[in-house]
């Protein structure tokens, strides 16, 4: 449930950068000082974030204020006519904690006879990442319906979600996802995701029986999430390529150097990876 959020989160930080002047002379002068509180700030979210375990919540009506609610009605009954039902609604309080600039529901849905979970998600948001929506730095469509099958005993998970263009960060091996656009109809992620279960014959993919199981194979996926994240560090440039699509520019890669700093730091190894 984290990967489309912390990728909006990243674009949202170098929106920041480049909002606080990009190339003019007192912005120069004072950069060391914005990338360092940039990288401090976006390292702590994403500790947060890919920790590990995340803890989650019942949603209240209050929970769904600005929010999509005709996508969350729509893209339900569209799950339910391909047989799922509807569990929970459920705030991510991790990522809330993490993310203060973003607000969503996760709605999850169980199908296939209990071997496919569904999210169905609309993110808001608040502050200046609102401001960076309305100028065209952040994505303003922020809503997405992914559908996960996790193989038995494996540590594997098959994603297919209409999330192209939200999620740009690198997942581990052990996500195989298949991205669609926005607006894709859950039905039709639904049949794609089934077509790709059928070409794996000769795997056993978990059965969720309740919604107990359902959660603890979200926690399952979430510690993979957090051991490939702790292996990465908190922003690739290649991510960050992939975010802004085009070249670095040099604050950029400024806060690029002081996030393997920090990480370099964390984890009591120098630049070369040689522990201190």
């Amino acid at each position: 449930m984290t990967i489309a959020l912390a990728s909006v989160l990243v674009a949202g930080f170098t929106a920041w950068l480049w909002y606080r002047g990009g190339g003019r002379e007192e912005y120069v002068r004072d950069r060391r000082k914005v990338v360092a509180k940039a990288a401090d700030e976006l390292a702590t979210s994403m500790s947060i974030a890919f920790a590990g375990e995340h803890t989650y919540r019942v949603a209240t009506p209050e929970d769904f204020a600005g929010l999509d609610r005709t996508f969350y009605a729509t893209a339900t009954a569209e799950l339910e006519r391909a047989g799922f039902a509807c569990i929970a609604d459920v705030v991510d309080e991790t990522m809330r904690r993490a993310f203060p600039n973003l607000r969503n529901v996760g709605r999850v849905l169980l199908g296939d006879g209990g071997r496919t979970r569904a999210l169905v998600m609309d993110t808001r948001a608040v502050g200046r990442l609102r401001l960076f929506q309305l100028i065209g730095l952040v994505p303003r469509r922020l809503s997405f319906v992914e559908v996960v099958t996790e193989v038995e005993g494996a540590g594997r998970f098959i994603s297919t979600a209409s999330s192209l263009g939200l999620d740009r960060m690198a997942l581990p091996d052990a996500i195989a996802i298949e991205r669609h656009p926005p607006g894709t109809p859950p039905t039709d992620l639904v049949a794609r995701h089934r077509e790709r279960l059928t070409a794996m014959q000769r795997e056993v993919f978990t059965v969720m029986r309740d919604a107990a199981e359902l959660f603890q194979s979200v926690q399952r996926s979430n510690l993979v999430f957090a051991r490939h994240r702790e292996a990465l560090g908190p922003l690739t440039e290649d991510e960050l390529k992939a975010l802004t699509g085009r070249p670095l520019r040099d604050h950029e890669r400024e806060l690029l150097d002081a996030l393997a700093r920090g990480h370099d730091r964390a984890q009591g190894t120098d630049s070369s990876g040689s522990t201190r």
